[in-house]
């Protein structure tokens, strides 16, 4: 099976340059300047890394972002490792022809911070030729907000298709009742992103949150949720997921079941994904002086709708089951763990059970999503026997 990694476009890097008034290309980064400027914004990253991990709750606390040296050196990792973190979701969202390319976009973007989402999201919506679109981007901060609308100046006029309005507005999303009337009279908008936001807000005032989204929506609406990989940010998304679900709210994707989620039961389970990526010469210089491995891009996502319409009726599949875990091929077998709407289970396959009907579970990588029939429950596990029907029918990296 074909799999294509994620690649940052050239119109991105060339936008980054001229914002950052530094060239970005292999050869400049081996020039005593370049390797003079990489050195310093490792330094910068390594210190933004310890404190989103080691201090995160008061490091988030401070601000960090209004400080012009730490935003351009988040700018050049960050932006850059997250850019590419909307794709995979928008994808799976246009299954089922989400975006109109007749019709203009309307996209409300919470916490921009340096606009990672929203570049994803334009650079996506140019390839499929959904090239009219409204975004409005909302931080909390005004530097943010500026830094953003300075940056948008540099990467909309690499695409000569995109005809995009962008607005922007002062935010705080930890009042989240507290919606301004600009936000209120440009929607409903058709998307709503927040990346890397929900683990900063107070998890007391989530169902506060989710009315307030849910009355910015559409009727066909959809509303992207990014966030880190670790157990306990992931895990703070599966919190929401699961109150969104008790408050009328329709998980689309990645899950394949609408009842509460499994990886809540064990403290040490969480639920994430996992894109290989062509990762670029500078991100990869810097990898080299803070001792980071960015080898592929790990994070959880959640996609809600309030139209009950799921990735499961989207593919017209049933029943459908998402991969969580990687493949693991032992002598004799191989075995994966499955989540779907019976649970969340090992599912094992005896390599001389291999067939033409099931052999697509010996390609299975995590994200991938499979429809599955003719399995054996057991008391720990599920087997795949030779009869058993597995098919992948949705790559998490099969399609560009």
């Amino acid at each position: 099976m074909k799999r294509y990694p994620l690649e940052i476009p050239d119109e991105y890097t060339t936008a980054l340059s001229e914002r950052l008034a530094f060239d970005l290309r292999p050869q400049s980064l081996v020039t005593r300047i370049g390797k003079a400027y990489i050195a310093e914004n490792a330094e910068i990253v390594s210190r933004i890394s310890e404190g989103l991990t080691k201090n995160r709750g008061e490091f988030i606390a401070s601000s960090y972002l209004k400080d012009e040296k730490i935003r351009r050196a988040y700018s050049l990792y960050y932006t850059t490792t997250n850019f590419l973190k909307v794709i995979v979701p928008l994808r799976e969202l246009s299954a089922l022809n989400f975006f109109d390319p007749n019709s203009t976009v309307n996209i409300l973007d919470l916490g921009t911070g340096t606009g990672a989402a929203v570049w994803g999201a334009l650079s996506y919506l140019d390839s499929i030729g959904a090239t009219n679109s409204k975004i409005m981007l909302t931080d909390t901060h005004q530097e943010n907000l500026r830094e953003a609308e300075i940056f948008s100046h540099h990467f909309l006029k690499q695409f000569s298709t995109i005809k995009t309005g962008l607005a922007y507005d002062k935010f705080d999303l930890r009042k989240p009742h507290e919606i301004s009337e600009k936000i209120k009279n440009a929607g409903p908008y058709h998307l709503l992103t927040m990346m890397n936001v929900l683990n900063e807000l107070d998890e007391s005032k989530d169902e506060l949150l989710l009315n307030s989204l849910m009355s910015l929506l559409d009727d066909d609406g959809a509303i992207l949720m990014i966030e880190p990989a670790t157990r306990d940010q992931s895990r703070r998304l599966l919190r929401f997921r699961d109150m969104a679900v008790k408050n009328k709210a329709t998980v689309y994707s990645p899950c394949t079941r609408q009842s509460n989620c499994p990886a809540l039961t064990k403290e040490d389970d969480w639920c994430h994904t996992e894109n290989a990526w062509v990762r670029p010469p500078f991100i990869k210089a810097i990898d080299d002086i803070t001792g980071t491995l960015r080898l592929s891009l790990k994070y959880s996502y959640l996609i809600l709708r309030k139209d009950g319409i799921t990735l499961r009726s989207a593919l017209s599949q049933k029943p459908l089951y998402r991969a969580v875990s990687e493949r693991f091929d032992e002598k004799g077998r191989g075995r994966a763990i499955l989540c779907g709407e019976n649970g969340r289970y090992e599912h094992i396959i005896n390599k001389r059970d291999l067939s033409d009907s099931n052999k697509d579970f010996g390609e299975i990588q995590r994200y991938d999503v499979a429809s599955l029939l003719g399995e054996e429950a057991r008391e720990h596990d599920i087997r795949l026997p030779k009869e058993a029907e597995f098919k992948i029918v949705l790559p998490i990296l099969g399609a560009r």
